[in-house]
């Protein structure tokens, strides 16, 4: 078999950061962390991640301006994006995350299991695809 999927998060707060990258690994992931979009920008520059989740509101980058660059490079654009965010319930926030590309919208907080399973569910359909 080959190498673990490796999943990247982005969080500014550390502790949110470190439990649903945690989360992952739980399920045998490969996870690297980054603590904004500007930090994440470089982790992805160095390797492609499988998959990205992401926070909404950080400073620096915020998760709509990630999903947007993520989506305007042609050996990106295909990265599924799970954005988990506070602001999940605000319909304008929503709107202007799927329109900028994240592909699923979590609520914060986020319980581990829900994590792992859309994780689990993106990665299935990338398999039979």
């Amino acid at each position: 078999m080959g190498t673990a999927p490796y999943v990247l998060v982005v969080d500014d707060n550390p502790t949110i950061c470190h439990l649903h990258a945690e989360a992952l690994r739980e399920t045998s992931l490969e996870v690297a962390e980054a603590m904004d979009g500007v930090a994440a920008l470089d982790l992805i520059r160095a390797r492609r991640p499988s998959v990205i989740v992401t926070d909404g509101n950080m400073p620096r980058l915020d998760g709509i301006a990630l999903v947007r660059w993520v989506r305007s490079h042609a050996n990106t654009r295909d990265i599924p994006i799970i954005m988990v965010t506070a602001d999940a319930d605000s319909k304008d926030f929503a709107d202007a995350a799927f329109k900028a590309g994240c592909d699923v919208m979590l609520c914060k907080p986020c319980p581990a299991e829900t994590l792992q399973s859309v994780v689990h569910d993106i990665q299935l359909r990338r398999l039979a695809s």
